[in-house]
């Protein structure tokens, strides 16, 4: 009976390497040789990196209780009950200031002069390993990638599957210049068939600039990890872009911290702040903001126009799918921040935004 048992654990164990080897979705490890190279910086220990101060997050049964309670009882109102109203996209020709489309979840392109920058494209219908059925929201129009011939510049903030999307990325990757990523990355990208030459991964704090524009890897509080026993082996960061006469940020994932009181002090004020603000839980405080956070985040960088992001794409947390708007248009009543939320596949022109007016359409036509 023992050898029998010990036959069937081997078995399961030998299956799911199987399935991990196979399924390319996964991604190729970090190699030692990067790994040895991280070891000198003061935010990676013991093959991980690390937040700093460490993030504590409540654990123990009770959390994993409530959590399949949730989960299987079920909430109100986690999804939309309509297809969200959007808008069909075209690219806008040499543009003289930045324009910025939300594309769903937390992908956005940057259109300048000539030039396209897509961050996190996410736009595939399910943010898991694996085939499930269709989670992502249905549209009235969706966003077709193959309007856009070439794009000049990839960006990504981490490796989860909700922002570094497989699919996404084998039908892009052939008309992409230049991929800007978070440390450890590369090898993700590489081990999906990019060609190295064509990778840049940034740490935290440090700087790339190409054709007029500064691209910047600023600290995030999150963490990273494709299969579970691979977490913190890549970084995770926010991204500052900046021209002549304007600066954009974008945090990425994260947590509440100090952290966005020194990006506001090195490179605020900010002339739009693309915003986390979905997804939170009391259960998971640390690596996802509450929009009350996201709003005194959105106040540290120094920003004048913030954009709410992850949210509008897929539910991967208990809150109402419109909560986050809603929440956040009244905080920006309540602090006198300017809240844009912009029809997904609608184009925002940075220089033009404090004339903007957010319509609620989110909310259900009465």
């Amino acid at each position: 009976m023992q050898i029998k048992k010990r036959w069937i654990a081997g078995a399961a164990v030998a299956a799911v390497a199987a399935y991990i080897i196979a399924n390319p979705t996964f991604g190729k490890r970090v190699s030692r040789q990067q790994k040895r190279q991280f070891e000198q910086l003061p935010h990676y220990k013991d093959g991980k990196f690390r937040n700093t101060p460490p993030i504590v997050s409540p654990g123990g049964f009770e959390t994993l209780q409530s959590l399949a309670k949730d989960y299987f009882v079920g909430k109100a109102d986690l999804h939309p009950a309509n297809p969200l109203p959007t808008v069909k996209f075209a690219c806008h020709d040499n543009v003289q200031t930045p324009h910025v489309t939300w594309l769903g979840h937390s992908c956005f392109l940057i259109e300048w002069k000539n030039k396209t920058i897509l961050v996190d494209p996410m736009l595939g219908k399910v943010p898991l390993p694996f085939k499930v059925k269709d989670m992502r929201y249905p549209v009235v129009e969706e966003f077709d990638i193959d309007c856009l011939e070439d794009i000049d510049y990839v960006i990504y903030s981490h490796d989860h599957y909700d922002h570094l999307d497989y699919d996404t990325l084998q039908h892009i990757k052939d008309r992409v210049r230049k991929f800007f990523v978070p440390l450890g990355l590369g090898d993700r990208l590489e081990g999906w068939g990019v060609p190295k030459h064509r990778i840049f991964e940034l740490d935290w704090w440090e700087s790339l600039q190409e054709e007029g524009i500064r691209f910047t890897a600023a600290p995030s509080r999150h963490f990273s990890g494709r299969l579970g026993i691979d977490y913190g082996e890549t970084l995770w960061c926010s991204w500052v872009f900046e021209w002549e006469d304007t600066k954009i940020f974008y945090s990425g994932d994260s947590g509440y911290g100090k952290h966005f009181e020194e990006i506001g002090r090195r490179y605020g004020p900010f002339d739009l702040v693309i915003m986390e603000s979905g997804q939170y839980d009391e259960r998971w405080p640390g690596v996802h903001m509450h929009p009350d956070e996201s709003m005194q985040a959105f106040l540290d960088v120094k920003g004048k126009h913030v954009l709410p992001v992850h949210w509008a794409a897929f539910t991967l947390a208990f809150h109402k799918w419109d909560d986050p708007p809603e929440q956040m248009m009244e905080l920006g009543k309540q602090r006198g921040a300017h809240v844009v939320i912009p029809k997904i596949g609608e184009t925002l022109d940075v220089a033009t935004l404090d004339a903007y007016e957010t319509k609620t359409w989110w909310r259900p036509v009465v």
